[in-house]
């Protein structure tokens, strides 16, 4: 990417602006559909692939965190409920196999996160437990009324605490 803006720049260029957006998704093979710009196919793929990034970015500072940083430290770990802790301020389930045998609990986890705004975010086994499950929320499980009501009750939490949950 930034070798393609230095080339139609004839500069160094690490920003993807705009202007740029068009001709680079040309140079790297994409074209117009009758549903979609190749730009916006570019621009898609382009930010789905720095999302995973950043998330990757993410579990490996928090490892590099506990296992360099504080390798010698015992993480304080409280326990939420049956299902869930924290160890080091960082929300986590507590058997492996929660997501597949409850699925809501994908649901519960960002519902606990708003009713505990001291919570800093999800811990990266975690984090890899919901990729790994996410395909069970299908028509299905949105049609469910459990998963509606814990859904809304997300939604209810107070705005204080939805936005100290988003990181």
């Amino acid at each position: 990417m930034r070798y393609a803006l230095h080339m139609i720049t004839d500069r160094a260029e690490d920003r993807l602006l705009f202007d740029h957006q068009r001709t680079i998704a040309e140079m790297f093979g994409f074209r117009d559909t009758p549903e979609r710009l190749a730009v916006e196919q570019f621009m898609k793929r382009y930010y789905r692939h720095v999302t995973a990034l950043a998330g990757l970015n993410d579990m490996l500072l928090q490892h590099f965190d506990e296992v360099i940083l504080r390798g010698k430290e015992a993480l304080e770990t409280v326990k939420l409920n049956e299902r869930f802790e924290t160890k080091g301020g960082y929300i986590q389930v507590r058997s492996r196999n929660l997501f597949r045998e409850r699925p809501a609990a994908m649901l519960e986890l960002f519902l606990l996160m708003a009713k505990h705004p001291e919570i800093e975010g999800v811990r990266a086994d975690t984090i890899r437990l919901i990729r790994d499950h996410r395909h069970q929320i299908d028509d299905h499980y949105r049609d469910d009324p459990r998963h509606q009501r814990l859904f809304m009750a997300i939604m209810r939490a107070p705005a204080t605490c939805r936005a100290s949950s988003d990181a």
